[in-house]
């Protein structure tokens, strides 16, 4: 896009203008350590506004453990939908597929959790609910395999 004045907010105009704040923004995490995640942009002809959330990444001097981004985000947010924070990484079953919990698309009220296909690395979302009933079944699952094997009684 060239240099010049824009007359209203447009889809294209925003990718623009997302991309040159993603570009400014690079020397600024490579300075501090940091990274910058730009939420969904919502707009009108002349205002637009997005989320931006910032965490620290890496070792800093201060000694600080590696953050992921999307984790951070989830643990925030994971009650909303009676997930714990300890889900996030975790791995279900779904159809003949594995899949392992990778994020929260706020944006996203039907199908907000993210899942990432561990046969291709691709991202599905997923509604709360079908990630409750199939975290719940491997629970049962485990916590039965993990029951000591009832044995009936010896006699002598």
């Amino acid at each position: 896009m060239e240099n010049r004045k824009i007359a209203r907010f447009e889809k294209d105009v925003l990718r623009h203008i997302r991309n040159d704040i993603d570009a400014a923004l690079k020397t600024v995490c490579e300075k501090y350590g940091v990274v910058f995640k730009i939420g969904n942009i919502k707009f009108s002809n002349v205002e637009f506004n997005t989320k931006m959330t910032c965490v620290i990444v890496g070792q800093t001097l201060e000694g600080l453990p590696t953050v992921n981004p999307d984790q951070v985000v989830f643990n925030q947010h994971c009650t909303r939908f009676s997930l714990n924070a300890s889900d996030f990484g975790a791995k279900f079953h779904f159809g003949s597929d594995t899949f392992e919990i990778c994020g929260i698309k706020l944006g996203s009220h039907k199908y907000p959790i993210l899942a990432k296909k561990l046969s291709d690395g691709r991202t599905f979302k997923f509604a709360p609910s079908i990630i409750r009933d199939r975290l719940d079944a491997k629970r049962r699952v485990d916590a039965a395999l993990a029951m000591p094997a009832i044995t009936s009684p010896t006699f002598q």
